[in-house]
């Protein structure tokens, strides 16, 4: 090999992303998601909602509980809508009202070349110990520190992410390049 190369990971931009900001916003499922188990995490300039696929449309923290803001498009900044399989990435590109977004799919690819793989790691959500506590919300789950910080999750122990080696022979380095977040791990 010469010059670089993602490892594992096949990244392809989202050509058409008002496709996915239709499924955000409106229930209108696109090609390009042809999974059935996926969550979203949605980075509004005034909340973090999260969302889950059930029954061919979205359900967001913001539907089970009051103090969670509802995702408005106009707020929008970043979305993640991932599956075990992919990710869908979509993020404003414009200035704070700007309509305009990028996007990007990220797939697992084979690759039986490097003898370099790809990390896995569990992002823990906040668990019932040193004086937190939980409680189930309808479909999410109301999480809360000592300090009393609250946030709303899908119900599940940790986040599954993984991060995709960038191999460049040609400086004889590596480097994380990409991520994406995989899936939410049950309750043991």
């Amino acid at each position: 090999m010469t010059g670089s190369k993602i490892v594992g990971a096949h990244l392809a931009p989202i050509p058409d992303t008002s496709s996915v900001l239709n499924w955000i916003f409106s229930n209108e499922k696109p090609a390009i998601a042809p999974d059935n188990d996926w969550y979203a995490v949605l980075q509004c300039s005034d909340a973090y909602v999260w969302g889950i696929w059930r029954s061919e449309k979205w359900v967001w923290a913001s539907n089970e509980c009051a103090e969670v803001r509802e995702p408005r498009k106009i707020t929008l900044q970043e979305a993640r809508i991932f599956s075990p399989s992919r990710e869908l990435l979509v993020w404003r590109v414009g200035e704070f009202y700007d309509e305009t977004f990028a996007g990007r799919v990220l797939t697992d690819a084979v690759d039986e070349t490097s003898d370099w793989k790809p990390i896995e790691r569990h992002h823990e959500f906040w668990s019932n110990e040193n004086g937190n506590s939980s409680r189930s919300i309808g479909t999410f789950t109301e999480r809360r520190n000592k300090g009393g910080q609250v946030v709303i999750t899908p119900p599940g122990k940790s986040l599954l992410i993984r991060q995709y080696i960038e191999e460049d022979d040609t400086h004889a380095s590596l480097r994380i390049a990409a991520l994406r977040f995989v899936s939410i791990l049950e309750e043991s």
